[in-house]
C-alpha cells in the first residue's frame, strides 16, 4: 500500500510516496509521476512500462492507470486540475500519449522548478509565480509529447467506466451494462480484460472500496451500514475486498484514522 503524503492542494495536488502499490484509477487531472529512488511498473490503458529514476510518467485525463513496485522507492505524483492545463486542451482532448513514459523527463530544469518553486515554496512566493512554474512544467512535458487520437475502443471503454462510476453501488454486471449501453457483453469483457487490464468486478470493487474508505473516515455509519451503502452483499466479501486493497480490515482502517494515522492516497476525482 502506498504511503502518500499530500503537500499542497490549493492549485495542484502533490504527493510523496514511500513504497508504491496503487490500484487502477482514473481522474480528470493531468498527472506526472517521477522517482527520486527505485523503479516501478506503470500500467496505462492495459500496457505496462518500467518507470525509473529520471523518467516521468504522463497520464492524460480519464486514462486508466496503476502503479506497483517491489523495490524500496521514493516517488512524487503531481496532479494538475483542468484550469492549469487549459492551454493544452487541443493537444489533450480526444487524444492520448503514444508512450506515457518520457525518458529523462525529470531533468535539471524540471527538478529546479519542482523543488524550488512548487514543493519548497518561500513565504513570499506568490500564486502567480507558482502558476507560471506549473505552466512551465506542463510545457516541458506536453509540448513535444507524441499523441494519437483515441479510437472507438477507447470511447467505448470510457462509457463503460463512467457507467460503473455512476452505478457501482447497485447490483450491476456485464448483462446490465450491455443492455444500458447497447454494447455486446463479450465486447465489454474484451475491452476491460485485454485493453484495460482489469475485470468488471475488479473495477467495481475498487470504486466500492474507495467510497467505503471515505465513509469509514468521515461518517458515523456502522461498518455494516457502510458495507450495504457501497454495494457489497455481505460483510465477508466487504472485509476480504477491503483488506486486499488497503491491507487493513474496515474495522482496523477506521481505528487507524481515529488515531490520526495518515493513510492518504492520491485522489481519484473521477470524470
Amino acid at each position: 500500500m502506498a504511503n502518500y503524503q499530500k503537500y499542497r492542494s490549493n492549485e495542484v495536488w502533490i504527493f510523496h510516496g514511500e513504497g508504491l502499490s496503487l490500484p487502477f484509477q482514473r481522474h480528470r487531472a493531468v498527472e506526472f509521476m517521477f522517482f527520486e529512488k527505485g523503479s516501478a511498473k506503470v500500467t496505462v490503458d492495459g500496457k505496462s512500462h518500467e518507470l525509473q529514476v529520471g523518467d516521468v510518467a504522463v497520464i492524460y485525463p480519464n486514462q486508466l492507470h496503476s502503479y506497483s513496485s517491489a523495490t524500496d522507492i521514493s516517488c512524487y505524483s503531481i496532479l494538475f486540475p483542468e484550469d492549469l492545463y487549459s492551454r493544452w486542451t487541443e493537444k489533450i482532448k480526444d487524444r492520448k500519449p503514444v508512450n506515457p513514459i518520457v525518458r529523462g523527463g525529470y531533468n535539471e530544469e524540471f527538478r529546479n522548478l519542482f523543488e524550488n518553486q512548487m514543493l519548497y515554496t518561500s513565504p513570499g512566493y506568490t500564486p502567480a509565480r507558482r502558476r507560471a512554474a506549473t505552466e512551465r512544467l506542463c510545457a516541458l512535458l506536453l509540448a513535444d509529447l507524441p499523441t494519437e487520437t483515441i479510437n472507438r475502443d477507447d470511447r467505448s471503454l470510457d462509457r463503460i467506466f463512467r457507467y460503473c462510476e455512476e452505478h457501482f453501488t447497485e447490483n450491476i454486471n456485464l448483462n446490465t451494462i450491455s443492455k444500458e449501453l447497447f454494447l455486446d457483453k463479450y465486447y465489454i469483457s474484451h475491452l476491460l480484460n485485454d485493453l484495460a487490464g482489469t475485470s468488471l468486478r475488479g473495477y467495481i470493487n475498487i470504486l466500492r472500496v474507495e467510497k467505503a474508505s471515505k465513509l469509514l473516515s468521515s461518517s458515523e455509519l456502522s461498518i455494516s451500514e457502510i458495507c450495504s451503502a457501497c454495494g457489497f452483499q455481505c460483510m465477508r466479501t466487504f472485509d476480504r475486498v477491503f483488506r486486499e486493497q488497503n491491507e487493513l480490515t474496515p474495522k482496523d482502517y477506521r481505528k487507524a484514522k481515529i488515531q490520526g494515522k495518515d493513510l492518504t492516497k492520491a485522489p481519484q476525482n473521477r470524470g
